[in-house]
């Protein structure tokens, strides 16, 4: 088991030590009790949503496609992909804060996802703008996703609230960490340096950030890197050995976050046509 890696991408699993002690190495932002193999701390390199649906207006891009796509014409506007869901309390927050953005930028702000405007793709969202909102549903060192990667692929400069250890991975120049749970504070942030046109001096940066995406932080590269820094010499398996899926979570634990979600469901489009009049 030792040759095994467990790639963990969101901090809401259920991970009992029969489970992860299957793996030698485990690829997590955070530690998982009972795991008595070797922990990575690392994202989990979720896959890219830039430019991968055919419809979009971009089309779906090959990798090299993609690694030679030009910097566009951009508006000074900044865009967020954001969907209505409010069953999480992280899913409430942010929506909260793009309001308070929202009414702050006015039409510098363009709003995208489900029920607000609907796109193909997220290139569609990102790439006119020369500024993005990556809004991470859970901040913890080391957790970020597609949402920060898709920023970066689309020359958008991240506005992001997310992990404090982000610059392991990127130039420190290449975003901006803003803490929505102090909307004023944020927002105070993220206006002056719109103004600045922050994006045309943090360019050089921005293509750093793109190229590191592309070349080391997808998910064949992360492995690469893993298997490189733990080489294992133990004896390959004569016979293959099944590996039991990951559990259910208990019975009493489904029950009460099917209670949740129906509560916030069957109260979800009043809240949301009430927070959003302007986009029925």
């Amino acid at each position: 088991h030792q040759r095994r890696i467990l790639l963990v991408t969101e901090p809401n699993g259920h991970f009992p030590p029969a489970y992860v002690n299957q793996f030698g190495l485990m690829v997590s932002p955070f530690a998982v009790s009972g795991f008595q193999g070797t922990w990575i701390q690392s994202h989990g390199a979720l896959p890219s949503q830039f430019a991968v649906e055919t419809l979009g207006s971009l089309g779906r891009l090959s990798e090299d496609d993609l690694a030679n796509l030009p910097l566009p014409e951009k508006r000074a506007g900044i865009s967020v992909v954001v969907s209505r869901k409010s069953v999480l309390p992280g899913h409430r927050q942010r929506l909260k804060f793009v309001k308070i953005l929202s009414a702050a930028l006015g039409d510098r702000l363009e709003l995208y996802g489900r029920g607000f405007r609907p796109i193909v793709d997220k290139a569609d969202a990102i790439l006119p703008a020369k500024y993005h909102l990556v809004l991470e549903n859970t901040v913890m060192p080391s957790y970020w996703t597609e949402k920060l990667a898709d920023a970066y692929l689309g020359y958008a400069f991240p506005f992001v609230s997310g992990p404090p250890d982000l610059a392991r991975w990127f130039p420190a120049g290449s975003f901006l960490a803003i803490d929505i749970s102090k909307p004023d504070e944020a927002i105070s942030a993220i206006i002056p340096a719109m103004d600045s046109d922050i994006h045309s001096q943090r360019l050089p940066l921005l293509k750093v950030a793109r190229d590191q995406v592309l070349r080391n932080e997808r998910i064949a590269p992360l492995i690469s890197r893993v298997i490189a820094a733990h080489p294992d010499t133990t004896p390959r398996l004569t016979i293959p050995l099944e590996i039991h899926p990951q559990p259910k979570l208990p019975l009493p634990h489904r029950l009460w976050r099917e209670i949740r979600r129906f509560y916030w469901a069957a109260d979800e489009r009043k809240r949301h046509w009430s927070v959003w009049p302007n986009h029925r």
